[in-house]
């Protein structure tokens, strides 16, 4: 999984993923952020680049993917982390996800394109974890 990847506008839609983990430890955050690369990375295509970007943030840039196409896999990375048994980690854990999706457009900069992500994933963040 790529860190503070480098984007640009010909890769394809975009979307940045946030999630409100309640734990108690340094071991448990470090945990749980590898574990939602690894979901992260068993639902995607092998052309899609998921990458953490700030905190609890990530974004994944889909290669080739018509903003249909990139919702449906967003959907399954949302499903697959909701999913998950996060009582293995901590007990009591939950793990909630928030994803927005922007595609790119002509004249798009790295930074407007997150920030319609960002502003995408804020529209559907629950109003309990935000």
């Amino acid at each position: 999984m790529a860190d503070r990847a480098q984007f640009s506008q010909e890769d394809g839609p975009l979307f940045g993923t946030a999630f409100a983990p309640d734990m108690q430890t340094a071991a448990e955050v470090d945990r749980v952020l590898k574990t939602v690369a690894g979901i992260m990375s068993s639902q995607l295509r092998e052309r899609d680049l998921p990458a953490r970007w700030a905190g609890d943030e990530f974004v994944i840039v889909f290669a080739n993917a018509t903003a249909g196409s990139a919702a449906q896999l967003c959907e399954r990375v949302r499903s697959a982390i909701t999913s998950f048994d996060w009582e293995s980690i901590a007990a009591g854990l939950r793990v909630s996800v928030s994803i927005g999706l922007a595609e790119a457009m002509s004249g798009d900069t790295n930074a407007s394109l997150l920030h319609r992500s960002d502003t995408s994933m804020y529209r559907v963040k629950p109003r309990s974890s935000a």
